[in-house]
């Protein structure tokens, strides 16, 4: 779903890019007017007209908002640029867009460091791993691989270009082989039968283990602990060698 603002006035001419000398003018999509310099666009830029380009003072319609070219336009003049750090993630996900639209070079680069930092709260996680996909931000692709793995294959393969379909089954599929060998074990630790622990390991840990869980431990062995002094142990070891096999798993961008 498209992120939304809440409405503010919007300026018929930005009072930051408004430059008499300024030799080509952009209209946002909410009507916004920037007078812009076209060498600085030529030179840290990809995707904008070069100081070539003649437009006989006529406004070239952009499809983005005054908001996101407000901040977007201050990445190509040669000045300390925004830092992003308390940009909310509604304001910086169509700026990072829109520096990867126009190759605002400058832009992309702390844009996408921004991006990351959302993972965090593991919040806005699909959107960013969409970003991050079809930019080729691996690193960020990575970041946000395991917060989806238990989403569905067919949410993820939404999310993706068609060349990264296969490493993702690929990927997740080594999620899936570290859990079928929890259950596997999991099954097995419970050796001398004790009927309060079969009990727990069969119902608490079994019915709660899964792709989601798997990231995280602790929470499971503390809810599935049974009163008898072998099996907290025995959950402890368990814990370990599956800890140690998430390890092992190769990162999504290893499959590309």
């Amino acid at each position: 779903m498209p992120l939304r603002r809440p409405a503010t006035a919007i300026p018929a001419q930005s009072n930051t890019f408004n430059a008499a000398d300024a030799d080509v003018i952009f209209r946002s999509s909410d009507g916004a007017r920037f007078s812009i310099h076209k060498k600085n666009l030529e030179i840290t830029t990809g995707g904008f007209p070069t100081a070539e380009f003649e437009t006989d003072g006529a406004p070239i319609p952009l499809t983005e908002t005054f908001e996101t070219l407000e901040l977007l336009f201050q990445f190509v003049y040669a000045k300390r640029h925004p830092s992003l750090a308390n940009t909310k993630f509604e304001v910086l996900a169509p700026l990072a867009e829109a520096a990867e639209k126009y190759e605002v070079f400058p832009a992309m680069n702390i844009c996408h460091i921004r991006m990351i930092k959302f993972l965090d709260n593991k919040q806005n996680v699909e959107h960013i791993m969409a970003y991050a996909a079809k930019h080729n931000y691996n690193e960020v692709v990575d970041a946000a691989a395991p917060l989806v793995v238990s989403n569905s294959i067919g949410d993820v393969v939404r999310l993706l270009p068609p060349h990264l379909i296969l490493p993702w089954v690929c990927y997740r599929q080594q999620w899936q082989d570290v859990l079928t060998s929890a259950y596997s074990r999991l099954a097995s630790c419970n050796v001398h039968n004790c009927r309060n622990c079969n009990g727990v390991m069969s119902g608490t840990l079994m019915s709660n283990l899964n792709l989601s869980s798997l990231s995280d431990l602790r929470p499971l062995i503390e809810t599935g602990r049974g009163q008898c002094s072998q099996c907290p142990n025995r959950l402890e070891t368990w814990k370990t060698d599956i800890e140690n096999q998430l390890k092992g798993i190769q990162s999504f961008s290893g499959f590309f």
